[in-house]
């Protein structure tokens, strides 16, 4: 659904973006994640090369269901930004 989200659509054809691929972050083999949780930090989704792929957290932390979907598309749109701003400071 998040691939099909009106206003996820409106931001990218606003901008110009693109995404490859978009998918789920493995929610307990994740190196990323877990290097991320060791700095503190809570690592919902991450953009891999510009929007080659975006990758988001969807099951909550103890995988018996899902992130509430407002959470997603504000994950979702945070990464897309990542097209054109980079990295975080």
């Amino acid at each position: 659904m998040l691939a099909s989200d009106p206003g996820v659509i409106a931001v990218m054809k606003e901008c110009e973006l693109v995404v490859n691929a978009l998918g789920e972050m493995d929610p307990i083999d994740d190196r990323l994640m877990q290097k991320h949780k060791a700095d503190g930090a809570c690592l919902l989704g991450y953009n891999t090369n510009h929007g080659l792929r975006i990758d988001i957290k969807l099951r909550t932390d103890d995988l018996q269901g899902f992130r509430p979907y407002p959470q997603l598309v504000s994950t979702q749109i945070h990464e897309l930004s990542h097209n054109w701003v980079g990295e975080h400071d």
